[in-house]
């Protein structure tokens, strides 16, 4: 079978670089900005344990003064290469004398950013001390370990980022809606609602990039056709690609199913496609192929990374610059990129090496410089069927009123909270709002515990629902629950929702998955 896509403009899928949200005391290992003139303008502690220096000892002094002499010339040319945007290997290890006389071997870990207006750099640097004398004894390599504490650092900021979006873009999307409810569709203003609220789904999916390469985001695993998935994907870029670029699609009509999550790997051939894309500037082929592939042990001795076992394959493949030999170990780092900071930020291919990597398969890649390039993505077959899913019911707002059902609503983001309020009040609710697990306790008791439900963030300033939700079931064992967060990770302790049976709303979420949540979470 074979179809064809044509047409498309591009970039809206592209994510946007932000050097907004670096919290430097979160972050489990050193950080330091430095600006043009190699001056420290910003630190954490982390950094003063490693140099054995004190903050004042730090800021605004260059940052050569701290590492052993023989190695400044080459800590200068380091940076220098950094602020000139030069495409090389990011990473820098030299030795340092502390103050107290201690020897420390440390590498640098950088990348670009905009600070306070200005170009500068990023460095996370770690103290390899530790790790110099056990790669001596037991053979360890230093980079891949050195590697793995770079990505826990950006996999905390870009979680970070991502829970601070996910509030604004709630209480924009809810807001929109808001209005949207109080107005006929043929009224002009609805149709401009209607584009703004598109656009922000636009920047949901920019998030949930983040929140998949910060793997804080959940797998929804499900039986699942790749077909389906694709065929979905190439309809939603439809309007990207541009029109020089011809995209060719094969499925395999008799594809076996995978065990997945669609969302994530929907991500994936997004991001494949797009970078295909910005390979044919001058224009050419995308082919998008789907097969089934049994693997044998003789076969797995050419592929990397690969073990026996039947596969769906996925494919994607550019005629365009092709990846040059040097390059092609680093393009699934993150961050790293040959393009241009306006075309990338370096995040793409990281996060489908990621996605690939939780559905327990791998990625592939062979290209020639002049030749283009073939991403072969494998994920594990499996035998089961899909399930049949149930179409969407239309919303009626009517049937998802209340009828003065009191709610105790608990959540410390201000315009998230006062959307909450405002739109369940609308729909005949009582609200009660709380920010913290000590004002909903006093709350609960002034009211006697007279209350039909608790909606709560997992995440509070002075612990987290679960304390709250044991206090109220222990006074109210009858009391309805609803959970909610924009972190999927250790902090909303997702596991221990779904252990719990807890009914869980992930944020963002719009005005009418909230009223089916809490009519839901009432009538359970």
């Amino acid at each position: 079978m074979q179809i064809w896509y044509t047409g498309m403009k591009r970039g809206i899928f592209a994510l946007q670089d932000s050097s907004a949200g670096f919290l430097f005391e979160n972050i489990p290992i050193g950080a330091v900005i430095v600006a043009k003139d190699n001056r420290i303008i910003q630190s954490n502690k982390q950094i003063c344990e490693i140099f054995g220096s004190t903050e004042e000892e730090l800021i605004s002094h260059q940052l050569q003064e701290h590492v052993h002499l023989e190695d400044r010339n080459n800590l200068l040319n380091y940076y220098a290469r950094m602020f000139r945007g030069e495409q090389f290997n990011n990473l820098f290890s030299t030795y340092l004398v502390t103050k107290d006389g201690e020897t420390k071997w440390i590498t640098f870990n950088s990348l670009s950013i905009n600070w306070e207006g200005k170009s500068a750099i990023l460095s996370f640097v770690t103290d390899i001390t530790e790790l110099k004398h056990a790669q001596t004894e037991l053979g360890l390599i230093e980079h891949d370990i050195v590697q793995s504490q770079k990505m826990k650092s950006l996999r905390t900021l870009a979680g970070g980022i991502a829970h601070d979006f996910n509030n604004l873009l709630l209480a924009i999307i809810g807001n929109i809606d808001r209005a949207m409810i109080k107005m006929k569709k043929n009224d002009l203003a609805y149709d401009q609602l209607e584009q703004a609220k598109s656009a922000t789904f636009h920047a949901g999916g920019i998030i949930r990039q983040l929140l998949i390469f910060s793997q804080n985001q959940p797998m929804e695993s499900r039986i699942i056709n790749l077909n389906s998935v694709v065929d979905s994907v190439v309809k939603i870029i439809s309007g990207v690609i541009t029109s020089n670029i011809k995209t060719k699609v094969f499925i395999d009509p008799e594809l076996e199913n995978i065990n997945g999550d669609a969302r994530s790997i929907e991500q994936v051939i997004i991001n494949l496609i797009i970078n295909a894309q910005d390979a044919l500037p001058d224009g050419g082929t995308i082919i998008i192929k789907t097969q089934n592939i049994m693997l044998n042990e003789q076969q797995c001795r050419s592929i990397p990374k690969s073990k026996p076992g039947s596969y769906v394959l996925l494919s994607v493949e550019d005629t365009g610059s092709g990846i040059a030999e040097e390059i092609l170990p680093h393009i699934f780092d993150p961050f790293f990129s040959t393009k241009p900071l306006s075309m990338s930020t370096g995040l793409g291919l990281s996060i489908a090496y990621g996605v690939a990597k939780q559905h327990e398969g791998w990625i592939n890649v062979t290209s020639q410089p002049g030749k283009g390039s073939l991403f072969d993505v494998y994920f594990p077959a499996c035998l089961q069927e899909p399930e049949v899913e149930k179409e969407a019911e239309e919303f009626i707002l009517e049937s998802y009123k209340g009828a003065g059902q009191r709610i105790l609503v608990v959540e410390d983001e201000l315009h998230v909270r006062q959307f909450i309020t405002d739109l369940l009040s609308e729909n005949g609710y009582e609200v009660i709002e709380c920010i913290s697990i000590r004002e909903a306790v006093q709350q609960f008791e002034r009211l006697k515990g007279k209350i039909e439900l608790l909606f709560c963030d997992v995440v509070l300033p002075d612990g987290n629902a679960f304390e709250l939700a044991d206090i109220i079931r222990a006074r109210k064992p009858d009391c309805a629950i609803l959970l909610s967060s924009g972190y999927v990770d250790e902090k909303a302790q997702y596991n221990k929702i779904k252990e719990g049976g807890f009914l869980f709303l992930q944020k963002p979420y719009n005005a009418e998955e909230l009223l089916k949540f809490i009519k839901k979470a009432i009538e359970k």
